[in-house]
């Protein structure tokens, strides 16, 4: 008799051990189904903002460190060339506002030597910037990147004088040469430019009007 008790018990700790192990897979499956539910597509490593980033931000070690955190999101949340290196910012500038929690995009930044390379032998030219708007050019300091634009006098027609420049000096309405922590209107812009450059800038700035800036870079180093 106390065979057969014996064979009964086991039989209900194996049933017992069973629903355990059935239970636990059943857990898992719904685990698997809800995570599947919640991130159809995917989980993927990439790096926000931890705080906004202002247009023109040379990204180095430290900001590296300060700016950006690793986060895992849903793949449909990985924007397009998302950052998976963040030592492949260093040496780079934004090239628009980044908000905080943002995932980060190699879109949105420039290497910051594409716009210092020139040909050999640089020249220096001088370009008059009374028909900036007053604000972008109480702004503009040594070290900024601008794109200008001017208007035919004769056609009327809009036309780049040039793209994405480093302002070399800055000087003021008075004439007086403004650094970057001075106050103050832009007169008159500097910069370094091809030596093959010169003829057609200085023949476009002899038939414009109404010189603009399109693209302004305040470089925060």
């Amino acid at each position: 008799m106390e065979f057969k008790k014996k064979k009964k018990g086991s039989k209900k700790l194996g049933g017992v051990l069973f629903s355990l192990v059935m239970a636990i897979a059943l857990f898992i499956t719904l685990l698997m189904v809800e995570k599947n539910i919640m991130t159809p597509n995917g989980l993927r490593n990439v790096y926000v903002a931890t705080s906004d980033i202002e247009s023109g931000t040379v990204i180095g070690e430290e900001e590296i460190e300060r700016l950006f955190k690793l986060k895992e999101v849903d793949g449909d949340l990985a924007v397009t060339n998302y950052v998976t290196d963040l030592s492949s910012l260093v040496g780079r500038i934004t090239t628009r506002g980044i908000e905080k929690g943002t995932v980060v995009s190699s879109n949105g930044f420039e290497d910051l030597e594409k716009f210092r390379r020139l040909e050999e032998n640089p020249v220096y030219i001088t370009v008059a910037v009374e028909g900036l708007d007053r604000t972008v050019a109480g702004n503009i300091r040594p070290g900024d990147i601008v794109s200008l634009m001017y208007t035919d006098k004769s056609t009327g027609q809009s036309d780049l004088v040039f793209n994405e420049k480093i302002v070399d000096t800055v000087y003021g309405i008075d004439g007086k040469e403004l650094k970057r922590s001075d106050s103050g209107n832009a007169g008159i812009l500097g910069f370094q430019v091809a030596k093959s450059e010169v003829g057609v800038i200085n023949a476009t700035l002899s038939s414009a009007e109404d010189i603009r800036v399109v693209k302004y870079i305040s470089v925060k180093e």
